[in-house]
């Protein structure tokens, strides 16, 4: 799949593939995370409206359609799409020859949305975007929130209190298994052995069960470092089925929180996923996770579906090797090498 970006946010033009691992790298402010929101916008949009349809809350496709993609843009956003209101964007995705997505924006406004119609296969079921362990934090509140939202809250809004559409969207698949969860993933044992322990949930309320030498201690979320958190995000999903093939799944700056050799661990467990042909796409600037995702991707034998972006100066570019993106990522290092050979003269 290929996805073309034209004027949206920081990114004058970018052409990004997403087929097995997709990793953009820059600095800050020049669009990495754009990619990840767009295609969770699109893939959204296209879900609301074909749930309105089968519910029958609408008769009209399309413009349920525009609407949602509208509603996403307000969500993801902040309704600025476009930095200038008066220049178009333009947002594209295709496989092979097939236009899955094609959408217009006039004044941060979504005009056209044409591609798939209702009654093509999709070709993701689902969009989740892992943008920080936080959720663990806000959980008890969602809890609350659930219980008195209706069924027409689907976008992270009620009345007039409007609460964090990414991590409600991640909270949804936290505290909820797939009913069809039939085939998980082996890959938890991994991540119990990397954190010494596992994520459990007792009564509605989850814990982590830290492993000692001779017992397990039963140890509250709030009292846990954010890198076990951001495991625990991975266990839970593997565990209620939503690391499926079916779904697209996009990791903003995973390396935040997590010591450098807990990055390689990440980066490994992110491979693992693609080996078993869930398409994913990683935001970072982490030399350390940029390298073993190359080396994982090679020794797992996916490097054909691997492919890794340079972001910069509002654009997105293929990076046929790894040169050019380990100049922009050492450059701060060669600064405080200058910055200490002028502390020495002094």
């Amino acid at each position: 799949m290929l996805l073309e970006l034209e004027n949206v946010c920081y990114i004058k033009k970018a052409e990004v593939i997403i087929d097995g691992l997709t990793v953009i790298t820059g600095t800050n402010d020049t669009g990495k995370s754009t990619v990840g929101k767009v295609l969770m916008a699109l893939i959204k949009a296209d879900n609301i409206a074909r749930q309105k349809i089968k519910n029958k809350q609408s008769k009209n496709f399309i413009s349920n359609r525009i609407e949602s993609f509208n509603k996403q843009i307000e969500l993801l956003f902040d309704k600025n799409l476009s930095l200038e209101n008066l220049e178009n964007s333009l947002i594209r995705l295709t496989s092979l020859d097939r236009v899955i997505y094609n959408v217009k924006i006039e004044k941060n406004r979504c005009v056209e949305f044409n591609g798939l119609n209702e009654n093509d296969t999709r070709y993701f079921l689902d969009c989740t975007y892992l943008q920080t362990p936080l959720v663990w934090d806000l959980y008890d509140f969602f809890v609350s929130i659930a219980t008195i939202r209706t069924e027409n809250d689907i976008y992270g809004f009620e009345g007039n209190i409007q609460y964090p559409y990414i991590l409600w969207d991640l909270f949804g698949k936290l505290a909820k298994k797939r009913i069809d969860c039939d085939k998980k993933l082996n890959l938890i044992n991994d991540i119990n052995y990397t954190i010494n322990g596992e994520f459990i949930k007792e009564n509605g309320i989850f814990y982590f069960l830290k492993n000692l030498d001779k017992s397990e201690l039963k140890i509250p979320l709030k009292n846990l470092s954010t890198g076990i958190k951001s495991f625990g995000i991975l266990q839970i999903l593997l565990d209620n089925c939503y690391l499926t093939p079916y779904g697209l799944f996009i990791f903003d700056e995973p390396e935040i929180h997590l010591h450098p050799e807990w990055q390689l661990k990440f980066a490994m467990l992110i491979t693992e996923l693609v080996k078993n042909n869930i398409k994913i796409i990683v935001n970072t600037h982490s030399p350390y996770m940029i390298e073993a995702l190359k080396r994982y991707s090679e020794l797992e034998n996916i490097e054909n579906i691997t492919n890794f972006y340079l972001a910069e100066k509002g654009y997105i570019k293929l990076q046929y090797d790894l040169e050019e993106i380990f100049d922009k990522l050492v450059s701060p290092m060669k600064k405080l090498k200058e910055l200490k050979w002028k502390s020495l003269k002094k």
